[in-house]
């Protein structure tokens, strides 16, 4: 038996009809928005931890260079020139600028020369700004990163330390300087900004508080990645 409908069903069915199409649509955008955000921030979360890693990597090249001096100065004593293998350093490691020895606290060997005259000589212990973690490099005995500062030979950038013992005396450093606009470029940090998205890059000063060294974010708005 067929049953007729009139007006005012039609009229409820016919709501009723719209009704669950706005669902489905309202449902299917929503799965579509969700997957959106997904997607978005699992490639977030992958470009944070590649810029870790290459800050990783940045960090043990550093250390390995400096703990390498560090052993062959503590073993054989001061080198006549740091010219023949800082020469091959910076060619391996093009992110640094300058290869250093330290005699106690004064700079008595670079590599280059060129373009970093007014470090040699120069005594870092004197400068109070850098007590902090000069005594805690000394203390801990292990690589400590210094930076950003500004830096004697001009610019701003980090100096990568290593203290060199002697029969358990303190005799000086071995050194790296790196420039920050070589450290933004190996680390890629400048190709990463984007409207969605802040990266925040932070250091533990001398074992102590959090200090904020890069920081790309516009607005309270952003998602923050911090890499550390």
């Amino acid at each position: 038996m067929i049953t007729k409908l009139n007006k005012k069903q039609i009229n409820i069915w016919s709501i009723l009809v719209g009704v669950l199409l706005l669902c489905t649509t309202i449902f299917v955008y929503w799965q579509q928005t969700e997957l959106s955000k997904s997607k978005q921030q699992q490639q977030l979360e992958a470009e944070a931890e590649a810029v870790a890693g290459r800050l990783e990597d940045l960090l043990d090249r550093t250390s390995g260079i400096t703990r390498s001096l560090a052993f062959v100065v503590a073993q054989y004593g001061m080198p006549g020139s740091l010219d023949s293998l800082g020469a091959v350093l910076l060619s391996e490691h093009p992110f640094i600028q300058a290869v250093e020895l330290f005699d106690k606290g004064v700079v008595t060997q670079v590599y280059p020369i060129a373009g970093n005259e007014a470090i040699l000589g120069y005594d870092v212990m004197a400068n109070p700004k850098q007590q902090e973690e000069l005594r805690f490099t000394i203390q801990q005995r292990d690589f400590y990163l210094a930076g950003p500062l500004d830096l004697v030979q001009g610019g701003q950038g980090f100096v990568g330390r290593f203290p060199i013992y002697k029969n358990s005396e303190w005799i000086g450093f071995s050194a790296v300087a790196i420039k920050w606009e070589k450290f933004l470029d190996f680390a890629k940090l400048d190709s990463l900004h984007t409207t969605e998205m802040g990266y925040v890059v932070r250091k533990q000063v001398a074992n102590q508080n959090w200090q904020i060294i890069y920081d790309t974010r516009t607005d309270s708005s952003s998602q923050k990645m911090a890499v550390r």
